[in-house]
């Protein structure tokens, strides 16, 4: 259940390769952009991807400044008149950066805040997605020769610029805290992104060792908690990682919602009872 959980993932994967021209780690970038914004802002990270592209902002990634005030600035959040010093210096910076690369804005009422944690906040997760691009660079190639979880969560371990230790939006301050990408955050994007995508890898490139690494980043991750998998809890059948929580989610998708319980050995099994 959790390879043929990948590949269903590695068949969405190959759409954004085929569609960037099998750059990979455009194809990386686009896929933590939509898990950085869950699934409230999802799809305004997904646009903002694609027209804010990852060779862009590689071009100054030596520059944090620059990178935060593209990814602000394509996202709309610049357009204000601003009294604070940084992001004046963002709006400033931007707008070298737009006539540059002759970049797009989308509208700031595409991004939603309403019923969420601040930590939450696209600010916060786009001053965070700046620092990883600033300290990573091309980033997949790093996440290809880790060894394990922790090497990838080192390379996850980013906190928002200055600015937003004590701002959770642009103009409204609140007590010092800073903004760490959190550890379960980082879970998300390994079960999402990362084995995806090194599965895809994996699998074009015909590296067995690939996928295998892939499942095992899996494994090492912390199982997943929503109401599918504290369902299956409720019946005794318990998950001890992410490896098992994708297997359960996809036996649920794709056998129990569907009712294809005869094609099911589990549900061959309890019918047999």
């Amino acid at each position: 259940m959790a390879v043929e959980r990948l590949e269903s993932k590695s068949g969405n994967v190959t759409k954004i390769l085929e569609a960037n021209q099998f750059d990979w780690e455009d194809a990386l970038y686009k896929l933590l952009m939509r898990y950085f914004g869950l699934k409230v802002n999802n799809e305004a990270f997904e646009y903002l991807a694609n027209i804010l592209p990852f060779k862009t902002l590689l071009k100054h990634s030596d520059n944090l400044l620059q990178v935060e005030a593209m990814l602000m600035g394509c996202a709309g959040f610049l357009e204000d008149d601003f009294s604070e010093e940084y992001p004046l210096l963002l709006k400033r910076e931007f707008s070298v950066m737009k006539a540059k690369f002759n970049l797009l804005t989308m509208p700031a009422e595409r991004w939603k805040f309403m019923r969420m944690r601040p930590s939450n906040f696209p600010t916060i997760r786009l001053a965070q997605m700046a620092q990883l691009v600033h300290k990573n660079g091309c980033l997949f190639s790093k996440i290809k020769a880790a060894k394990n979880t922790a090497e990838v969560k080192d390379l996850f371990d980013v906190k928002a610029s200055a600015y937003w230790e004590t701002h959770w939006r642009f103009g409204f301050s609140t007590e010092s805290k800073p903004k760490h990408l959190g550890e379960t955050t980082a879970d998300v994007l390994i079960i999402n992104a990362v084995a995806p995508l090194l599965f895809c890898y994996g699998k074009l490139h015909k590296d067995e060792s690939v996928c295998e690494t892939a499942l095992q980043f899996l494994e090492e991750t912390e199982a997943e908690d929503n109401a599918i998998i504290r369902h299956y809890a409720q019946y005794g059948i318990t998950a001890e990682n992410a490896m098992q929580t994708q297997a359960l989610l996809h036996l649920y998708s794709y056998f129990c919602k569907r009712k294809r319980c005869l094609e099911c050995r589990i549900g061959n099994a309890l019918l047999h009872l």
